[in-house]
């Protein structure tokens, strides 16, 4: 006669799924299924294929492309601005007649600038007619004005679908770097070899950017 005590409903349900259902043997199974969800994130990062987007305004990272379809899992890169958002360079053509025209808004801005001096120094009994003194950087305070404004770009410069952004970045720049690309270029003008190598610069780069852009981290692009 068997004495072994009977077995419970239970241990027998629990023997008959161990059955059904093989243990997982393979090593690190033990650790539970959503271990990773421990793992610290700092928002949604998205990639495409094997490639993560860098935070470039021009393209990828190194100037790659972006194809695939785009996948979450990675946490973004500290002062990621979003996705790339590509732009079309200034042709040096359109540069060179938004120049022309700014020539004539440069003359306008001459005439007002020297009308308020003169009204200034009656009223300041001719102290302020010392300001007739920056009439010759006249230019450059037009380009300031209006390049480091919220439109990033000259008179001219808006009639012809152009504005000035940062080359790295695309971000707007201040009115002093404005000021400071429009005095090279002007420096360059006043010397034959300066301006022949500035605008041959120019000429050979893909980009269209000439040899005071280069130095100041500056690129002409179309408006969006």
């Amino acid at each position: 006669m068997d004495r072994r005590a009977p077995h419970s409903r239970d241990d027998a349900g629990a023997r008959s799924a161990d059955a059904v259902t093989p243990r997982d043997e393979t090593p690190g199974s033990e650790l539970p299924l959503r271990a990773m969800d421990a793992a610290p994130t700092y928002g949604t990062w998205w990639t495409s294929g094997d490639e993560r987007m860098a935070n470039s305004w021009q393209g990828g990272p190194q100037g790659g492309s972006y194809g695939g379809p785009y996948q979450q899992g990675y946490a973004p890169p500290p002062g990621w601005a979003g996705p790339p958002v590509l732009v079309a360079h200034g042709s040096l053509s359109r540069r060179f007649i938004a120049y022309l025209l700014d020539i004539a808004f440069i003359f306008g801005f001459s005439c007002l600038l020297w009308l308020a001096i003169s009204l200034l120094g009656v009223i300041t009994f001719g102290v302020a007619w010392a300001l007739y003194a920056i009439l010759p950087a006249s230019g450059v305070i037009y380009s300031a004005i209006t390049v480091g404004g919220p439109r990033q770009s000259t008179l001219g410069m808006r009639m012809m679908g152009l504005r000035a952004v940062r080359a790295t970045t695309g971000g707007p720049i201040d009115w002093i770097t404005a000021g400071v690309h429009a005095l090279l270029f002007y420096v360059a003008l006043s010397t034959f070899l300066l301006w022949l190598l500035d605008i041959g610069i120019g000429v050979v780069r893909a980009d269209r950017r000439m040899g005071h852009d280069l130095i100041l981290d500056l690129a002409v692009v179309r408006d969006a």
